[in-house]
């Protein structure tokens, strides 16, 4: 579970630099 979170924050992260 926590591999998911953190597969999930770096999707984040990247969406953060795009914008």
């Amino acid at each position: 579970m926590a591999q998911r979170q953190a597969i999930h924050q770096g999707l984040v992260s990247l969406s953060k630099y795009q914008q």
